[in-house]
């Protein structure tokens, strides 16, 4: 928690100020920028990793609930655990905030423990939904690559961080060398669309599963994404095929 960034969006440097403070002292964090609207947040968004948002509600040009609907439609922002601060506490408002993709809400004045506990329940949360496997994937077709080799493999589980894969063994695939993971679907209802390509990924653990084809030896494979470099057309793609795997389940994704 203390390595991570925060950015503090409100058009109030007084609550800017207590609410850097409160990161600083009760986290450790040093790693706090701010903004006073939701334009200059976007702005920021773009040119630092951030990791958590703290922002108003009401603010002049873009208000809180604005940039948490910017941030919602980027995929690349979707996935950032976002605060709402807001001096209304009525149930409408906090319904509205959390419905809209808010993974807390504030109410002004709030103490620095309230900050604390709020931000290690949206990081807590935001990690275990990213952190979600999905297993017994429907047909599919899959491989890993780079630039002289390629391979079918078989998709045992995906995640949002990365993967498990099953394939003939062989000494090409080395721990944290880098390769290219592809998947597609075909002819399965949902999931036909989807066709991520040029995935990033790197070996974390190659282990023995015990199985062999033909007295070719196979292996599992633990596949780690690369998600600072993944594209955005891959990214969306995956995140896709993930929020598709968790709205409708196994049971709803056929074979057409």
């Amino acid at each position: 928690m203390r390595n991570i960034k925060y950015l503090v969006v409100d058009d109030c440097p007084t609550v800017i100020k207590i609410v850097r403070k409160a990161i600083k002292y009760k986290i450790g964090a040093e790693q706090i920028f701010s903004a006073s609207n939701g334009i200059e947040a976007m702005s920021l968004l773009r040119q630092e990793e951030i990791d958590i948002v703290i922002s108003d509600w009401e603010m002049p040009e873009m208000s809180g609930k604005e940039l948490l609907h910017q941030m919602q439609i980027h995929s690349k922002y979707k996935e950032i655990p976002f605060i709402m601060m807001s001096t209304k506490g009525d149930k409408n408002h906090v319904l509205a905030a959390i419905r809209s993709g808010a993974c807390n809400y504030l109410i002004k004045p709030f103490t620095p423990d309230n900050l604390d506990v709020a931000i290690r329940k949206s990081w807590n949360g935001s990690n275990k939904r990213k952190s979600t496997r999905h297993t017994g994937l429907p047909i599919h077709q899959s491989k890993i690559s780079d630039n002289d080799f390629s391979v079918p493999v078989e998709l045992l589980n995906i995640s949002r961080t990365g993967a498990l894969i099953r394939l003939p063994y062989s000494d090409k695939i080395k721990l944290f060398d880098w390769f290219d993971f592809t998947l597609t679907f075909e002819g399965i209802e949902l999931l036909d669309d989807i066709c991520i390509e040029s995935l990033p990924c790197s070996p974390l653990r190659i282990y023995s599963d015990g199985k062999s084809d033909n007295n070719v030896r196979t292996c599992e494979v633990g596949l780690s994404f690369e998600t600072k470099n993944i594209n955005l057309q891959a990214e969306k793609q995956l995140i896709e095929l993930l929020e598709t795997l968790s709205t409708f389940g196994q049971e709803h994704i056929k074979a057409t």
